[in-house]
């Protein structure tokens, strides 16, 4: 991987969501390609303030490979920006972003030749692929910093990639998922607020009715998912009994950190991803830890976990804008401690 290109991806990690497609190597299990969005000029992201020193317009996707630690550009957008990147069976698709026109999601093959393209009347923010590949539901709406994730949902709809065609399944939203415990859409409506819900929708029976479920940040497996209030601070429920199983590091003075939930990520079945800061250091993250929600178990990295690569390992990004591969049994084991999650402005909110 080249010093150029290795240094566009230092800046993105905040701002991205990448995607690993399934496959075997010699040493790990469960990744072939990787695939990412990225800035053509590095600058630094945070300045001390936590802010924007300039606006960063992700707009190529890369594919790099692991076994061989080679790296190419699949696709350019020329003009708009690019996040997050989400695959699927072979199938890549990201928005793109575009100041002058609302907001479509585009998917593209491995090669980079674009497939198909969703637009819809508001500019869509949230997008979630289905099980089989075949389908993707998303969210349209406006900016806002009305609500937590900086999200005024306006509809949810379902494309199908094979009749080219949407249809919509509810009036308002502000996160998405589609698992494939149940191949059902969980819209997550209002998070934090007293009329907060969680909407259900069954593509087979096109019945939408209120879950039991608090949040829609399932892990991979679906055994679990994530839940932030103001009042108990972060925690993991067990989705079988709808019970909490574990309780995040911090507590519940994490104010800021309710409108960041989307960057606490699950990097395996039961492994989730968080930044930790202490209070007198600067936004920008500077430790990077991993909780096995099952045993306890806290990890730190001394780089940034951007994507999962099987069960044992993950992707990082080394101090000089590399990506690598790292065993999490190798990353350090750690105490939890009375301290406060600090993650960086939600990027739809910068000015």
């Amino acid at each position: 991987m080249s010093a150029k290109i290795r240094k566009t991806i230092t800046a993105l990690f905040m701002i991205l969501v990448c995607s690993v497609s399934r496959g075997q190597d010699n040493n790990y299990v469960g990744c072939t390609a990787y695939y990412y969005a990225g800035v053509e000029v590095y600058s630094p992201l945070w300045n001390a303030t936590g802010r924007h020193p300039e606006p960063q317009i992700l707009r190529r996707v890369y594919e790099w490979r692991p076994t061989s630690d080679s790296e190419k550009i699949i696709f350019d957008s020329n003009n708009g920006g690019l996040f997050p990147v989400e695959v699927r069976e072979g199938r890549i698709a990201f928005i793109v972003q575009s100041s002058d026109q609302p907001w479509p999601v585009a998917v593209i093959d491995s090669k980079g030749t674009v497939q198909s393209e969703i637009h819809n009347d508001e500019s869509i923010l949230r997008f979630g692929w289905s099980p089989k590949g075949d389908k993707i539901a998303y969210l349209t709406g406006v900016r806002t910093e009305m609500y937590p994730n900086g999200i005024d949902g306006k509809g949810v709809w379902i494309y199908d990639l094979n009749s080219q065609a949407s249809e919509k399944i509810a009036d308002t939203g502000h996160e998405i998922s589609w698992p494939s415990f149940d191949n059902c859409v969980y819209i997550d409506v209002r998070p934090d607020r007293k009329d907060h819900v969680v909407l259900h929708y069954d593509p087979r029976t096109k019945v939408l009715e209120v879950s039991d479920f608090l949040g829609v940040n399932f892990s991979r497996n679906g055994e679990y998912y994530l839940y932030y209030s103001e009042s108990t601070g972060f925690q993991v429920f067990d989705r079988h009994t709808n019970s909490i199983v574990r309780e995040l590091p911090g507590g519940t003075d994490l104010t800021e950190v309710l409108k960041r939930i989307g960057v606490c990520r699950w990097l395996t079945a039961s492994r989730l991803y968080f930044p930790l800061s202490e209070p007198a250091e600067p936004v920008y993250r500077k430790r990077h830890l991993i909780l096995d929600v099952e045993s306890g178990e806290l990890r730190e990295s001394q780089e940034i976990p951007i994507g999962p690569c099987g069960e044992n390992a993950v992707i990082v990004m080394n101090k000089g804008g590399g990506l690598a591969l790292q065993r999490i049994s190798q990353m350090q084991e750690v105490s939890a401690k009375d301290t406060v999650l600090s993650i960086p402005p939600h990027p739809f909110l910068e000015p």
